[in-house]
């Protein structure tokens, strides 16, 4: 059996001591027995829910195959995993999440819209003091409930706890990770309508968490 998903890494290397350099093309496999978070090959069907667990800087896309088994969430551990593309995960997730609180929020707002873009293209491009980020927000019409997590991400340099994030500025969770993952497709020159949204148990994966 096998599944698409997607991996977080925080280097380009396998993780659980295995040391194994990582790159675009690489075919993993591992041994049986597999251990949730000790031995194995993970991934996740949801970027959203993978950012959660871990706070890494490079997404990929991935194809774990073998014994899969899933926490009955959007994670998986298989016995082989195919790596496809990685980008850059943080420039990602700024642009999907400011573009959507400007979808939400500032429709007829051109003015605060336009500032906001001018902000996030100068996180981007990593030329953005704090203090004129502050001042920016101070001076223009912004909820003043929003302005706090706005410059939050804005100034991330890795990704966020976006439960809390979300909430705050009133955006929809599975609206972003939609979105996410159909821009991540089209950054990386995939077939954009292989959005994954349903849990590997959903899939036809067998769900077990105590085996090792």
């Amino acid at each position: 059996m096998e599944i698409k998903a997607w991996h977080i890494k925080k280097g380009m290397y396998l993780g659980y001591d295995d040391g194994r350099k990582v790159k675009e093309g690489s075919i993993f496999r591992v041994k049986l027995p597999l251990s949730w978070c000790r031995h194995g090959l993970h991934a996740g069907t949801r970027i959203l829910e993978c950012i959660m667990l871990v706070r890494g800087s490079i997404l990929s896309r991935v194809t774990v195959r073998g014994k899969l088994q899933s926490t009955g969430l959007s994670k998986v551990v298989g016995v082989e995993r195919e790596e496809h593309k990685h980008i850059p995960l943080v420039p990602l997730f700024k642009k999907v999440v400011i573009k959507s609180y400007i979808s939400t929020h500032l429709q007829g707002c051109p003015t605060r819209t336009r500032v906001l873009n001018k902000l996030l293209k100068k996180s981007l491009n990593k030329k953005l003091p704090k203090k004129e980020l502050y001042e920016t927000l101070s001076v223009h019409p912004f909820n003043k409930y929003h302005v706090d997590y706005l410059a939050k991400l804005l100034l991330c340099k890795n990704s966020l706890s976006y439960v809390r994030l979300f909430r705050a500025l009133d955006l929809d969770e599975d609206t972003i990770e939609v979105i996410l993952q159909r821009v991540a497709l089209r950054q990386m020159e995939m077939n954009i309508n292989e959005v994954t949204l349903l849990s590997p148990i959903e899939q036809g994966v067998t769900p077990n968490l105590h085996w090792s």
